[in-house]
């Protein structure tokens, strides 16, 4: 379906940089691809609570049977035709498993979110999932290593490559920016994480020239069909504008690379931060040339769509 929408937006010339930032996957979609298929490996605990208990969400079913294990136990006594009752070594499984999947769950949660704003969150998000993985292939127990090694395979099959237009989403989060990206790529391998930092510049780069170049034809469209009496911005104005755009051009400066040069705000201090009213208070500083809508920007998830 993708395919086909993008095909016809790019033959009406409505897709920025020859469409290469149209697609992003189902977050939501691909956490539960990653997690559910490796399921399996668990074996008989997990099979005998799912029987016993037969709920959708894996993770809260084992957090729930858990704290209710004994009650499986009390069954196995009652009824004799209950069968499916985990042993103590399994109960044992389940408890590491589950804190196992704990993050998984906790992100799902994070990226479903409908009353705030999710995309700036994705890249670290996505980050914690590798970071996880990476450090539960070494782990002692052979079930949660094996999971974890599988889960691996999935995840590069979807994710190996972040998806470049949700992790720009992080740089303009002005307590993020590219320190970040930078913290999170260095974690995971020194040796690339300077080449991965410019394929994102290079990919903000690009498409904020490409907004750039839309905003000047329709800024000049529409100055065009301005009648006199609606022009009511006196030219000594226009002057004092002009003067600040090409003051920003004698120094090589973008309105993205002022942004950038800007210290962080402080993370502690703006834990609360809201994202879309920061944009907002600062679209005139930026030349944003169009409103800005009251609604909050997500990560695409089944309900979202992709």
């Amino acid at each position: 379906m993708q395919n086909i929408l993008k095909e016809q937006l790019c033959l009406q010339n409505d897709l920025l940089c020859n469409s290469q930032f149209f697609h992003v996957r189902c977050s939501a979609h691909i956490l539960n691809l990653i997690v559910q298929d490796e399921l399996k490996v668990i074996g008989d605990s997990f099979y005998k609570i799912r029987e016993s208990v037969r709920w959708n969400s894996a993770y809260k079913m084992l957090d729930t049977a858990i704290k209710y294990k004994r009650s499986f136990s009390s069954l196995q006594l009652l009824d004799t035709n209950y069968k499916h009752c985990p042993s103590h070594e399994e109960w044992v499984r389940v408890e590491k498993i589950c804190d196992f999947l704990m993050p998984f769950n906790e992100i799902t949660k994070l990226f479903s979110g409908s009353t705030y704003p999710t995309s700036n969150l994705y890249f670290r998000q996505v980050w914690k999932i590798e970071f996880l993985l990476r450090m539960n292939m070494k782990n002692g127990d052979p079930v949660i290593k094996e999971m974890a090694c599988r889960m691996k395979i999935k995840f590069d099959k979807y994710w190996e490559q972040y998806s470049f237009i949700l992790a720009m989403e992080v740089v303009l989060d002005p307590r993020m920016k590219f320190k970040l990206l930078e913290f999170c790529y260095k974690k995971l391998d020194e040796s690339t994480y300077k080449e991965k930092l410019y394929v994102v510049k290079n990919k903000l780069y690009m498409l904020f020239e490409a907004y750039k170049a839309t905003s000047l034809t329709a800024t000049t469209s529409s100055t065009a069909s301005t009648s006199r009496c609606e022009n009511v911005i006196a030219s000594d104005d226009f002057d004092f504008i002009e003067y600040c755009v090409q003051d920003n051009v004698q120094n090589g400066k973008s309105v993205l690379d002022v942004y950038l040069d800007e210290p962080h705000m402080d993370m502690k201090s703006y834990a609360s931060l809201d994202i879309l009213n920061f944009w907002k208070d600062k679209k005139h500083r930026f030349g944003d040339d169009g409103e800005v809508e009251d609604v909050p920007i997500r990560v695409p998830t089944e309900s979202s769509g992709a």
